[in-house]
């Protein structure tokens, strides 16, 4: 279930919803939110800045399904790589094991290797496309929250101006 029963009567047009993280978790959960109908969701992230740093992640294929779901998977594909096998040898350079990967392994999607900052900037761009670009506001850290039946209040500092802000 998306919503709590005690919602239930509330179309998914009046929710309003917080996602706390801009990370690919984070908007890839807004992404989907807003395909299944949630139309006013915006992702609060902590870091003020887009330099986004990391390293090579390697995605498997049910990792590409979802990005195939979001209608992003060709994208990633554009600018990643496919590892056609994976292998394991000792520490004298005999194979011990080998096995195929993604498509070649008869799975549906792809296996991928991208590094993590190209696959944020796909996804930070999708959600600008998608949602508008004041759905995704950088700077604002999560601090604490409390939830009352059906209404959550989420405190954050906003980090330009050093003040509380409550949603």
């Amino acid at each position: 279930r998306i919503m709590p029963a005690s919602c239930d009567h509330l179309s998914k047009e009046e929710f309003k919803v917080l996602v706390t993280g801009g990370g690919i978790a984070g908007l890839c959960t807004a992404l989907r939110l807003h395909g299944q109908g949630f139309h006013d969701v915006t992702i609060l992230e902590r870091s003020s800045s887009s330099d986004y740093e990391g390293f090579a992640l390697n995605l498997q294929p049910h990792a590409c399904q979802v990005l195939h779901e979001l209608n992003l998977l060709e994208q990633v594909c554009s600018v990643s790589w496919s590892p056609v096998d994976q292998r394991y040898y000792t520490f004298d350079g005999r194979l011990v094991a080998a096995s195929a990967r993604g498509l070649l392994a008869g799975k549906d999607f792809p296996q991928v290797s991208i590094h993590r900052g190209l696959l944020l900037a796909i996804l930070e761009r999708a959600v600008c496309e998608r949602l508008g670009r004041k759905s995704f506001r950088r700077g604002f850290e999560s601090k604490s929250y409390c939830q009352t039946g059906s209404k959550v209040v989420l405190t954050v500092l906003n980090h330009a101006t050093g003040e509380a802000n409550v949603f």
